[in-house]
């Protein structure tokens, strides 16, 4: 059987009853242990699953086995230090990725307590994560915090599992009523000009880059001139 078929199957006597299969459970999980770090098995496969996609659906079925958590923890790890913005990852994979991380944070996020220090030039404070909370989101001025155009932010675990950082810089006005109307947006002019004299419009047009272009030339009278903005 392949690795990808084991999977499969192992999980779906997970899904149906962790206790009645468990010795069978056991035992896979053992041969998979050793298969998913087979850089042979369907790595580069032209099947719709590969080899990262496997090690996803291997950790989804870890957490809902409730599996030891330190071994999940190195799991979530190894999918989590991937660059998922790049496009050579499929869909499936990364989707199967994010459903690992969703059961990770949802199975144990609550279970274990994480003191962290958190450093934002120069000035630190401790932030206990796990129990009531198992997120931590800050809002600060960038005002306060720009020193020399450039931001220090430093993360360090102090106790606990490991956590996952994201650092997300925004700026928006402080006050969004002073902002000038359309100061984003975009404006479109157009005027419509009466030809008076056809005789004198080559005096000031010209083409340029295929398309001709003109100041109001002596020939020509503003008709109409209608301003949009959005």
């Amino acid at each position: 059987m392949s690795r990808h078929d084991l999977i499969a199957y192992t999980y779906a006597l997970v899904l149906a009853d962790s206790n009645k299969y468990k010795n069978v459970i056991d035992d896979s999980i053992k041969i998979l242990k050793e298969k998913i770090n087979n850089k042979e098995q369907y790595n580069y496969s032209i099947h719709y699953y590969d080899g990262l996609d496997d090690k996803a659906i291997f950790t989804q079925m870890l957490i809902d086995y409730s599996f030891d958590s330190s071994y999940v923890s190195e799991r979530i790890m190894e999918l989590y230090g991937h660059d998922w913005s790049s496009y050579y990852y499929s869909t499936k994979t990364k989707n199967d990725a994010f459903l690992a991380f969703a059961k990770y944070i949802e199975t144990y996020g609550k279970d274990n307590l994480n003191t962290l220090k958190l450093t934002l030039n120069g000035k630190s404070k401790q932030i206990q994560i796990g129990e009531e909370q198992n997120s931590y989101k800050t809002i600060v001025p960038l005002s306060e915090v720009l020193e020399n155009d450039q931001v220090s932010l430093q993360i360090e675990n102090k106790k606990g599992t490991p956590f996952f950082v994201t650092a997300s810089i925004h700026s928006y006005p402080a006050d969004p009523l002073k902002v000038p109307s359309y100061s984003n947006g975009v404006q479109i002019k157009r005027e419509i000009y009466e030809v008076t004299d056809a005789t004198k419009l080559q005096e000031k047009c010209n083409w340029s880059n295929g398309n001709r272009t003109c100041t109001q030339a002596s020939g020509l009278t503003l008709h109409n001139s209608d301003t949009f903005k959005k």
